[in-house]
């Protein structure tokens, strides 16, 4: 804070790490629309107090030691992160390295995460206060009270503080209108994702009380934004060719004057010039309903069905008719919505059986276009979270809170419930995670960008050095061994490498190697040791059939004589090689080009059982590896940058 002509002036940063993934797709997806409208209630009230949100390319493309280092050049008086279940962690790492380079930055974090139960958060600390439950009246009134150097005590919706523990100010009541929240579309605040997409929040408040959920516990009534308001953020949204919109209202068929909206939006969207989701119950639907959700532009739709059994869906407080489940679901499929049917793994109440007649149940009657297993998150402020231990269940105390057991499933039965469900729709559940294989624009001093790419070579004649800083790396890194001219010193590739990790230890690492470059057994392990981080909250899944998603993965690339296309094999490491009941056997995902020939099948088959040292005990999982030069995956923010070793 500084004085100027008398008004005391308080800079304040937001920001909402996005999910991390491989291919930066969850970057372009990244849309801080609660942000958004903490930072316009906070310039319509307090306009002395400069409100930002932080720019996307750092935010949702920067690597730690990148936002740490513009955080720190930024200084504001107050940082305050959006946090989730896929971010959480993060963000307390960054909160820890902001303080010690901003001690005087009051750091404050907002989201489901913050409740007064999450024993996970309340035990990390780094911060300064949490905002509980709806935040844009306590965002103002924080910046308020820090404007104004009065206590925070006397602010409601806080968790604050008190000496080695925490405590919660009285809580805030709900606002009342909505309309007295500013649009952040409208104002000027935020901007498509770099995907075009956008979300649109047109109520708060469910009408349910799903055990496992949050949600309603922050919004336990049903308000609604004007439909003038929401016309003209669709409008908005058209006017940027906005592709999608994702419609974030819980139970959307059960929205106050739905048929309304809907008939605004068929007038406004006409041609289905946006692609319209959401999410509903299937048992809330009539025939004229679906006719009016099509005729808004809606394309597809998630229906979370969770389970069939009536004890189960006791605990959790869901209803189910399956009459009016199938009538709704053949309603939405002969329309031509695409609709996308949820099962929750680890239910209390539910069996390895149950799960399996819940799949059953869809796929004997083809009720959904495309069906998503899910295992259990026993979420912070949630029933099942406070009835866990009469319930049965077992769960991991970090995010993101797996079920690892119940009264009625073990681990074993967990897992075995996935793989039914891959056999049962001939689909892979978990699919392999590609890094961006193709060749990335050079960075360069005029055009930085972001480093996601790294390839190392050998140093030719009169070559030198390249240096890459742990600044430029991004949040998630493609190391590329691609020349055929043997491998590198391990000490040298871990001299260069490893000190841009340690920089940024929630950085995703994709090791990429050429046939001909691709190390032995005891060398890849040997990588993966100073390289994989195994606290990574992506490395605690664990029901995956056999090719889960980790933070740090391994692939080799085999150019076959003809065509342009690589053969894609993706190595498992450690445990993850060996799957339950058959130890010594090494499963690998491969894709296949289509044009390849036997020979060179063959051999790279040949090569890789050599390299493994086990020829005969590897099993292969064909993938589809897809275009690997699809214009839909390149991103114009992403640079490779050229290492050599000497």
């Amino acid at each position: 804070m500084r004085a100027r002509g008398g008004e005391a002036v308080m800079r304040a940063i937001l920001l909402q790490l996005p999910v991390q993934t491989h291919d930066y797709l969850y970057s372009r997806e990244n849309l801080p629309l609660a942000l958004g409208y903490l930072a316009a209630c906070a310039r319509s009230a307090l306009p002395q107090v400069g409100v930002t949100i932080a720019p996307q390319e750092i935010m949702s493309y920067g690597g730690d030691a990148r936002i740490v280092r513009w955080l720190e050049g930024e200084a504001p008086g107050l940082i305050g992160f959006g946090v989730a279940v896929w971010n959480l962690e993060r963000t307390i790492h960054l909160c820890r390295e902001l303080k010690k380079r901003l001690p005087e930055t009051f750091l404050v974090l907002g989201g489901p995460e913050v409740t007064e139960d999450n024993d996970y958060l309340l035990r990390q600390g780094g911060f300064d206060a949490g905002v509980v439950g709806e935040g844009e009246e306590t965002f103002v009134a924080l910046l308020d009270a820090l404007l104004r150097g009065r206590s925070l005590r006397a602010v409601p919706g806080l968790l604050l503080r008190e000496g080695e523990s925490w405590a919660l100010t009285p809580s805030r009541a709900l606002v009342e209108r909505l309309d007295r929240i500013p649009s952040p579309y409208l104002g000027g605040i935020i901007e498509p994702s770099f995907l075009g997409s956008v979300f649109l929040e047109t109520v708060r408040g469910c009408p349910y009380r799903c055990a496992y959920c949050y949600y309603h516990k922050s919004y336990p009534r049903v308000r609604t934004f004007p439909l003038d308001r929401i016309r003209r953020e669709l409008c908005w949204a058209l006017e940027r060719r906005v592709k999608d919109v994702t419609i974030i209202d819980p139970c959307f068929a059960r929205r106050p004057h739905l048929p309304e909206l809907l008939e605004m939006m068929a007038e406004v969207n006409s041609g289905g010039r946006s692609r319209v989701q959401c999410e509903l119950n299937a048992e809330d639907l009539d025939g004229d309903l679906v006719k009016l959700l099509a005729r808004a532009g809606v394309n597809s739709i998630e229906v979370g069905l969770q389970t069939t059994n009536p004890t189960a869906l006791d605990l959790i407080h869901r209803r189910f008719s399956p009459d009016e489940f199938l009538t709704g679901v053949r309603r939405l499929r002969e329309t031509g919505i695409l609709t996308v049917v949820d099962i929750i793994v680890g239910l209390p109440g539910d069996t390895l059986d149950d799960v399996k007649r819940s799949v059953d149940f869809l796929v004997a009657n083809e009720a959904f276009d495309d069906l998503k297993l899910y295992p259990l998150s026993v979420l912070p402020g949630t029933e099942l979270r406070q009835r866990a231990g009469d319930l049965g269940l077992r769960y991991r105390r970090d995010p993101p809170y797996y079920v690892l057991e119940t009264a009625e499933m073990t681990r074993d039965e967990i897992k075995e419930a996935f793989v039914y469900g891959e056999e049962a729709v001939g689909e892979d559940l978990f699919p392999v995670e590609l890094p961006h294989l193709e060749t990335l624009p050079q960075r360069s001093a005029e055009d930085p960008g972001v480093v996601s790419q790294i390839v190392l070579g050998c140093a030719g004649e009169g070559s030198k050095p390249i240096a890459v800083t742990s600044t430029e790396i991004g949040q998630g890194l493609t190391i590329m061994l691609r020349k055929e001219e043997g491998r590198a010193s391990l000490a040298e590739v871990r001299r260069l490498i490893e000190p841009l990790l340690v920089a940024n230890p929630f950085t995703l690492v994709d090791w990429v190697f050429a046939t001909d470059n691709f190390p032995s057994a005891d060398e890849l392990k040997e990588i993966l040791y100073w390289s994989l981080r195994k606290d990574h909250p992506l490395n605690r899944e664990e029901f995956a059939t056999y090719s889960p998603v980790r933070s740090t993965q391994v692939f080799v690339l085999r150019w076959p004589r003809s065509g342009d296309q690589p053969i894609v094999t993706g190595i498992p490491s450690g445990e993850e090689m060996e799957p339950a009941g058959t130890p010594g056997r090494k499963v690998c995902w491969i894709a296949f080009p289509d044009s390849i020939s036997n020979a060179d099948e063959e051999g790279h088959l040949r090569s890789l059982g050599e390299r493994l040292g086990s020829p005969g005990n590897l099993e292969f999982r064909l993938g589809d590896v897809g275009e690997l030069n699809a214009r839909e995956r390149r991103d114009l923010r992403l640079r490779t940058a050229h290492l050599t070793f000497l």
